[in-house]
């Protein structure tokens, strides 16, 4: 049986739409505007994605950096608004591969990860924290930035 991963998937999918939707309510212009540099939408939406793609890696010492965009790097270095969204899809649909399929019982073999937790579950729940989180502060910069709403999945 994996009723746990497909559940844990799933929340990672509304996660991903709520991405793509808050993506979509950034002008390009305020996409990577530095005016408030702590509030640029492509570095928290850059790290929101790349920290999914790191805590859903079966084995995470494993990740190699070099392959996802540098979020605290220069501005020009980041992904823009067209490049993001695909490589945001590119994450979720790999996470789905690895994990959605899992029994209940390889959800609670042991993590790598020994700061998330014991189980690979534990370790999922981490990273789906830690996303969730950022994708709190990248709706507030949709909303301070004049959209009335942000979506909820």
């Amino acid at each position: 049986m994996n009723v746990i991963a497909k559940d844990v998937v799933e929340h990672y999918r509304r996660g991903f739409a709520m991405l793509d939707e808050l993506v979509d309510l950034i002008s390009d212009e305020r996409w990577k505007d530095d005016s408030d540099p702590v509030a640029i939408p492509a570095r928290w939406a850059t790290h929101a994605a790349v920290s999914a793609e790191f805590y859903t890696q079966y084995v995470g010492h494993e990740f190699d950096w070099s392959m996802v965009p540098d979020w605290e790097g220069p501005l020009e270095a980041l992904p823009d608004r067209a490049p993001f969204k695909a490589y945001a899809k590119e994450v979720f649909a790999g996470l789905c591969e690895r994990w959605e399929n899992k029994s209940d019982e390889e959800m609670m073999l042991q993590t790598g990860y020994d700061w998330t937790g014991y189980s690979k579950l534990a370790q999922l729940l981490y990273g789906l924290r830690h996303f969730t989180y950022h994708l709190g502060e990248l709706s507030m910069i949709v909303r301070q930035s004049g959209s009335k709403e942000s979506p909820w999945h």
